[in-house]
């Protein structure tokens, strides 16, 4: 009778002993499956000044390495300051200085939804492996979205005074699609892909939202220090930056890092220029939003498409041409989707605040001139305001990837209103 009490006891010993085994063989699996399929990982891994994280239900808490961030966090990053994320261990974030954006990241490693929303200043971001047909990177502006797969590329926003928003976005590596943001809420779809080595800049008032120029190559001199050093990174890790060598690159922080300190110093002893001294090196004013990409006006000493630094002022000269060359945009619900080839080097003018379709017709008819329109599909894609007897400018954008406008009429001179150009495919 003992004995076989003393068998139960046993048996019942080991068959709680093999369940307790089995469900931490359960929960491990689990963990590692989660960690491996589920876990979304944003890490800050550098630090460099002042920033701070704001997240939901806690509050403001001061930026530090190793911080693993939630999404749905807020970052600020001060002047004179910048931050690095490091995402799932294969992309990665400059946050530049002057700084602001929300950063989201849900789904799994292999079905991931990124997205970057960007408030003010600018990011650089290098995503190293391939995106998965389900997975998204987006950075959202005020008046564009950055989609891509797998490359390095940079974005960054400015706000002139007057309340106009721009967006520019230089692609390092690979290919960046762009959709502009109307200003209704409404979004366009892909209407530009902006191939490596090139930038682009997306105007937006609060009437249009259109492109200031085709794309032009990446001015490298003029990218803050912060940049180049991220890129310098990106190279020795394997990447092509397209446009520029990694012995350039060295190069070019050499000389921005010594131009700061000399500034610094002109500072400290009260010879610095006014502007120097006031936003405290000329790097500093590059990345003030309401300096760094200039106005679509045609003021003097003002080029489209190019950054308002001291190397843009000697530009006055391409922007009295680009204006000879002004194209009218329509109203931005009527536009039709734009590629990324363009064929002339014509400049599209933002239309002006408060004024009327009526008022310009009587104009343009008093002064001897003339309305044409150009149409793809039966929808109106774009007008131009051409001078009685002129012909018309080629758009720089096209709706498609092939075809052409109507050739005749391209070379004809213009001698009435409601000209119709429209596009062959």
């Amino acid at each position: 009778m003992d004995k076989a009490q003393i068998s139960k006891t046993q048996i019942g010993i080991i068959a709680a002993v093999v369940a307790v085994i089995a469900a931490i063989a359960v929960f491990v699996v689990m963990r590692f499956t989660r960690s491996e399929d589920a876990y979304r990982s944003i890490q800050i891994y550098e630090v460099e000044g002042t920033a701070s994280v704001d997240r939901e239900g806690i509050g403001t808490m001061e930026a530090a390495e190793n911080l693993y961030l939630e999404s749905g966090d807020r970052i600020t990053v001060s002047s004179g300051s910048y931050m690095r994320l490091k995402l799932d261990d294969d992309k990665y974030i400059l946050v530049e200085e002057n700084s602001v954006l929300s950063i989201e990241a849900e789904g799994t490693k292999q079905d991931s939804l990124t997205t970057i929303r960007l408030e003010q200043g600018a990011v650089t971001n290098e995503i190293r492996n391939p995106l998965s047909e389900k997975s998204t990177y987006e950075v959202i502006t005020p008046n564009s979205v950055m989609a891509v797969r797998g490359t390095v590329f940079r974005v960054a926003i400015s706000i002139d005074e007057n309340g106009i928003l721009y967006t520019k976005v230089d692609t390092f590596e690979g290919a960046v699609g762009v959709r502009r943001i109307l200003p209704d809420g409404s979004i366009q779809e892909e209407d530009a892909h902006i191939p490596g080595g090139n930038e682009v800049i997306v105007y937006m008032d609060e009437q249009i939202t259109e492109y200031l120029s085709a794309p032009q190559e990446i001015r490298y001199e003029e990218l803050p220090v912060q940049t180049l050093s991220f890129l310098k990174d990106s190279s020795d890790s394997g990447r092509e930056i397209i446009g520029v060598s990694r012995e350039s690159l060295e190069t070019l922080i050499t000389e921005k890092k010594e131009q700061e300190a000399a500034e610094l110093e002109a500072i400290a002893d009260g010879s610095a220029p006014e502007d120097v001294a006031e936003n405290g090196t000329s790097e500093n004013a590059e990345l003030t939003p309401e300096e760094e990409i200039l106005e679509p006006s045609g003021e003097e000493n003002q080029t489209a498409g190019q950054t308002l630094d001291q190397n843009a002022m000697q530009g006055a000269e391409e922007a009295a041409q680009a204006i000879d060359q002004i194209q009218q945009p329509v109203d931005p619900e009527e536009q039709a989707v734009v590629e990324e080839e363009q064929v002339t080097t014509q400049v599209t003018e933002p239309a002006k605040s408060g004024s009327s379709s009526s008022s310009d017709d009587e104009s343009n008819t008093s002064s001897g001139e003339h309305t044409v329109k150009f149409m793809c599909g039966g929808k109106l894609f774009g007008t131009q305001t051409v001078k009685h007897g002129e012909k018309v400018k080629t758009p720089i954008l096209q709706p498609a990837e092939s075809g052409s406008w109507e050739k005749e009429k391209i070379n004809q001179a213009i001698t009435e209103d409601d000209i119709e150009i429209n596009w062959e495919s």
